[in-house]
């Protein structure tokens, strides 16, 4: 078996060993395959079942003010894990309304959360980047080698490879 099939089976095992213990939601589990990573429909299920655990009524019944009363729970909470309850909760409605288990879809009245970068996150990403100089040293070093005379020969092999990948890197960012 490759490494992706084991990665798959591994958050398949996950999202079915969810699906045993709350069976009514199989066929959001079965609506949301494939679009997108299945790591991500295994945080969307899990984010699913907790909202109906704290909801704790039958999905027939859900309201607006059920999805508005979870989310305010997590206002302490770091803008991309309450983009993840969000995204996983206007999928969730989305399935209850096509599955017509609901006739109205509450989430297309709530607004996703803004996507706020921490300072520390900003910091981090500012200092991410090469001044001109580094770019320019860095070349260098790859166009000349670096280390001994015998290491220099060994880079010689691979330099315009280290020179396409750190162009690519570069152009790309």
């Amino acid at each position: 078996m490759s490494g992706i099939q084991n990665y798959n089976n591994k958050w398949e095992n996950k999202i079915n060993e969810k699906l045993k213990l709350y069976p009514q939601l199989t066929g959001y589990a079965n609506y949301i395959k494939g679009t997108h990573a299945l790591s991500t429909n295994y945080q969307y299920v899990c984010q699913v079942i907790d909202f109906i655990s704290f909801i704790n009524k039958p999905l027939s019944e859900l309201s607006f003010d059920d999805y508005i009363t979870y989310l305010a729970t997590f206002k302490n909470k770091t803008p991309s894990y309450q983009r993840i309850i969000y995204f996983a909760l206007k999928r969730f409605s989305e399935y209850l309304v096509y599955s017509n288990k609901n006739i109205h879809n509450p989430m297309q009245q709530i607004k996703a959360p803004k996507n706020i970068e921490s300072i520390e996150t900003k910091q981090k990403r500012e200092k991410g980047f090469l001044t001109k100089e580094e770019i320019k040293i860095t070349l260098s070093s790859v166009k000349q080698g670096v280390g001994n005379h015998n290491a220099q020969i060994r880079q010689k092999n691979w330099k315009e490879r280290d020179l396409a990948i750190l162009n690519i890197f570069l152009a790309t960012g």
